[in-house]
């Protein structure tokens, strides 16, 4: 029978301090830094319900209620750890710039590592004010982040991005980013990408539930949309991007010229157009002008519903042949 301490702990999603180094060890994460709890609870009888005045959040039974405060607590370059429940979600009621170095931000939820989507610590964000570009934006060297699911229901005209990553050597692993609001505005993405050398793992950018009827897009690479960024050597395994359009001009790729420096590469990535379009995705890639400081490989991917990969000779490859129209289903021809 389990004791009413591992009852409570599950409830609230918080791990036991040897479950709590299992996480890290999980995500290849060996630190000397301090872990920080979250818990955005409210319930007034949980035991370890977060609270920012009183606790210091270096312990489970006395977290932290919100991100925000986590984050003031962490010492850059010291790989501090923020360990976030998986109970309820994180409301993000200003925005966050992860401007610190080297720390990371991990789900509480046992099994992170198994979901593409359904993460169960969520962020979520709803403002109506954002001077930033979006509820989370990073700039730091070496921020990772794992297991979250971050939702941005942002109206404020300038938040029009899930996540802007701007930082150096970034690591987003089995995260699922959507942006929910904004749907008709052409410059909206799930994931504005100027980050130096980022990695993404498994993650999943948008969702085939809410209609698009404009030329939007899953990733936007317009360089120094964070003032002095640039996409460079970025690597995308096993993602996931997926719409529902009612507009052929929706793209999940879209960059021009020197957007993107050196390298763009897609390892056994899927791009998913919904069966319940009411419009036939034209192109994976939007490439406006051919790239000239890098080019864009597909390596292993699939392309469902959507007719091409890219327009020809504007710097995008792939190791399979482009999708063939047969009627109105767009069919990836096998790798050779």
């Amino acid at each position: 029978m389990l004791s009413a301490d591992t009852k409570r702990r599950l409830e609230v999603g918080l791990a036991s301090t040897a479950a709590a180094a299992e996480l890290l060890s999980s995500t290849g994460i060996t630190t000397f830094g301090k872990i920080f709890y979250v818990n955005a609870d409210s319930d007034a009888n949980s035991v370890a319900k977060g609270n920012d005045t009183v606790h210091d959040g270096l312990s489970m039974d006395k977290p932290f209620a919100t991100l925000s405060k986590a984050y003031d607590a962490v010492t850059s370059n010291n790989h501090d750890v923020i360990i976030m429940s998986g109970s309820t979600a994180h409301t993000i009621t200003s925005p966050l710039t992860f401007s610190k170095n080297r720390f990371h931000i991990i789900s509480a939820d046992p099994a992170w590592s198994l979901r593409q989507m359904g993460q169960r610590t969520r962020i979520t964000s709803a403002m109506s004010t954002n001077a930033n570009k979006a509820p989370i934006t990073i700039t730091g060297v070496g921020v990772t982040l794992h297991g979250l699911k971050i939702t941005s229901s942002d109206t404020a005209a300038t938040s029009v991005f899930g996540l802007a990553d701007g930082g150096e050597f970034t690591i987003l692993d089995r995260c699922w980013i959507e942006k929910d609001t904004d749907l008709d505005q052409t410059g909206a993405a799930e994931l504005l990408c100027n980050g130096d050398t980022s990695t993404y793992i498994n993650c999943t950018f948008g969702n085939c539930i809410y209609t698009t009827s404009v030329a939007r897009q899953n990733v936007l690479f317009t360089r120094e949309t964070i003032t002095g960024k640039v996409a460079r050597d970025v690597m995308f395994y096993g993602c996931f991007f997926q719409n529902r359009t009612s507009a052929t001009t929706f793209v999940n790729l879209r960059a021009t010229t020197n957007d993107i420096e050196r390298v763009a590469y897609f390892k056994e990535c899927v791009f998913w157009s919904a069966k319940t379009s009411s419009a036939t995705q034209a192109v994976v890639a939007g490439i406006a002008s051919a790239l000239t400081d890098a080019e864009i490989l597909l390596h292993g991917c699939a392309v469902q519903n959507i007719t091409d990969v890219c327009a020809t000779a504007l710097g995008v490859y792939t190791t399979s042949p482009s999708p063939s129209t047969t009627g109105t289903e767009s069919v990836l021809v096998a790798l050779s």
